[in-house]
């Protein structure tokens, strides 16, 4: 689901944490390391679904996306990961 923002760029939220877990999951983050964690900043986006986002970041853990969408929607705990910078990125197009 492609969600506008109010400067016109779309974030594509990739995170599959049903409701009940999504507040436990936050509490734990908040105290997990990020060591295993890797981001990918892009110039633009191409989610499966959805038009392109501008100056987006992907965040992922092993082989699953964490979060895919506009930087300005990073996590404060992940803006001190170290980016891998590319042009263009389409995340999820293979299974690992």
């Amino acid at each position: 689901m492609i969600m506008p923002t109010t400067d016109g760029v779309s974030e594509v939220p990739v995170e599959q944490l049903e409701n009940s877990e999504q507040s436990e999951q936050s509490e734990q983050d908040s105290e997990a390391p990020t060591e295993s964690l890797h981001r990918v900043d892009a110039d633009i986006l191409i989610p499966g679904r959805g038009e392109p986002v501008r100056d987006a970041s992907l965040i992922y853990e092993g082989s699953k996306i964490v979060y895919a969408g506009g930087r300005a929607g990073l996590l404060p705990k992940w803006s001190g990961l170290e980016a891998v910078k590319v042009k263009v990125l389409m995340p999820g197009m293979w299974d690992w």
